[in-house]
Parts: structure tokens; sequence; C-alpha cells
């Protein structure tokens, strides 16, 4: 008897699994965790008085649903309770920074001044269009 109710109860939801691993994947972000909730919400299923129970989708949703949420809380609680070592802040030594920088320098000293002759004459004639444009 136990074992037909068994198969009626896994005829009943086995076309679902599908729908509830993407619900449980949707909140958890992870395939994994997400089988793990169904095969719970499975064995609840199996558990439960399902006469009772006057739509399964529906049931099984919300089973899904609160164990994601447990597991969320219990995963939340595990991660401000890390008793574990921390890694350290990384030290940084200013004369290494120097070493190791690949950037190109944007503008050297003596090429500012060429910049600086090169743009003045451009400058000026832009300011000399300004009154002609504006009237």
């Amino acid at each position: 008897m136990a074992a037909k109710s068994g198969q009626i109860a896994a005829a009943t939801f086995d076309p679902l699994r599908p729908r509830l691993i993407r619900i449980a994947y949707r909140m958890l972000g992870s395939v994994e965790d997400a089988e793990d909730v169904v095969q719970d919400a499975f064995l609840r299923w199996l558990d439960a008085d399902r006469d009772a129970v006057r739509e399964p989708e529906a049931y099984l949703r919300r089973v899904v649903t609160r164990l994601c949420l447990d597991q969320l809380k219990s995963a939340r609680r595990r991660h401000e309770t890390y008793i574990g070592p921390w890694l350290p802040e990384p030290l940084v030594d200013p004369a290494e920074d120097e070493i190791d920088d690949v950037t190109l320098p944007l503008i050297s000293r003596s090429s500012a001044s060429r910049v600086s002759c090169c743009t003045m004459p451009l400058s000026i004639e832009i300011i000399g269009l300004v009154p002609i444009c504006g009237t």
C-alpha cells in the first residue's frame, strides 16, 4: 500500500519538478541547491496528507519557496558568524608602485610647452570667432 501511495505521489510530483527547480534556482542562484530543495520538497510531499491538498502545484510551490527562504536565512547567518581566518589587507609599497607602473605618462614636461604653444593660437582663434558666431 505504501509503495502504491509513493507511486501516486511521484506521478503527481514528477511533471511539476522542472517548474519547481526553476523557482528554486531563481531564488537560490545554484542548480545544486535548487535540486536539493526540490528533493526535500518531494520528501515532504510524501509525508503530507495529499487528500487534503486541493491544488498540488500551489502546495508544492509554497513548500519550495519556504524551503528556499529558510536556506537563504541560514546562509546569511552562516556568513555573519564566520569564524575562519580573514585575509589581511594588502600592503602597498610606494617604491613598488613606481616600478610596476605600466601606464605611459600623458604629457612629459618637455612636450607640455610644445602642446601649450600649439593650442594657444587655436584658442585665440576660437575666442575671436565667438562674437562672429553669436551675431
